[in-house]
């Protein structure tokens, strides 16, 4: 039968905080290691605000690497066009070409993908899942790249921060037909030319905000009588 020992609580309290210790010890000079091999990748808080804002992850990314659009271009073997076109907003990019501009910028494939559009589009989430699984190594035989530790205090901000969300009116010549707000302005037009006028257009309001920005936009068109809605 193996033997027992009877502590006092206050004497259980001081070990339970020492083997605390112990792992908080343990934890950091296991990130210092991963730091020292290249596993690990602080980035810097102007560098988070930028991506929280809304801003082109692969145009935040290439800016903080030091490179140019035609020099992201050589190193990934993709066009510059391609590369203009997903910093605009025009052009999503392929899984396969986001993984190559990844592999060039040294970040994974998830970096470089807009949270909204992640969430809008399964086929890209998919996509990103899919090139997780088949490339675990760069092209190239590099290692994946590093993980990035980012401050704690954007770590804690909420998605909704980020300035992925729309103002338009839809209008049919110069006339406003529906106001509203979206993270899709192709989409909404679409569904708007079917459900309203099919000869309707719509026209951005100002540039992207927040959502609670952008809601908070809505709510004062309804309250001076625009027609606004979904």
């Amino acid at each position: 039968m193996g033997e027992t020992v009877t502590i006092s609580t206050s004497e259980y309290d001081r070990l339970c905080a020492m083997a605390e210790d112990l792992a908080d010890i343990r934890a950091v000079l296991s990130f210092q290691v991963r730091i020292e091999a290249g596993a690990e990748e602080f980035v810097p808080a102007a560098i988070a605000d930028r991506l929280i804002d809304g801003e082109s992850p692969l145009k935040v990314w290439r800016d903080y690497r030091g490179m140019s659009q035609s020099g992201l271009a050589r190193a990934a073997g993709v066009d510059r066009v391609q590369i203009v076109d997903i910093e605009a907003g025009r052009a999503n990019g392929s899984v396969r070409t986001l993984a190559a501009l990844a592999n060039a910028l040294n970040v994974t494939v998830d970096d470089l993908v807009p949270a909204h559009l992640a969430r809008e589009d399964p086929s890209i989430a998919r996509g990103v899942l899919k090139s997780r699984a088949q490339n675990p190594t760069s092209a190239s035989g590099r290692t994946k790249a590093p993980r990035r530790s980012y401050p704690p205090k954007l770590q804690s901000r909420k998605s909704t921060m980020a300035r992925d969300t729309y103002k338009y009116h839809f209008k049919r010549g110069n006339k406003i037909l529906h106001t509203g707000i979206t993270n899709d302005l192709d989409r909404r037009e679409r569904e708007h030319q079917g459900s309203i006028d099919p000869k309707g257009h719509i026209s951005q309001v100002g540039r992207r905000t927040t959502h609670d920005g952008a809601k908070s936009w809505e709510d004062d068109q309804r309250a001076k009588g625009k027609p606004t809605g979904p």
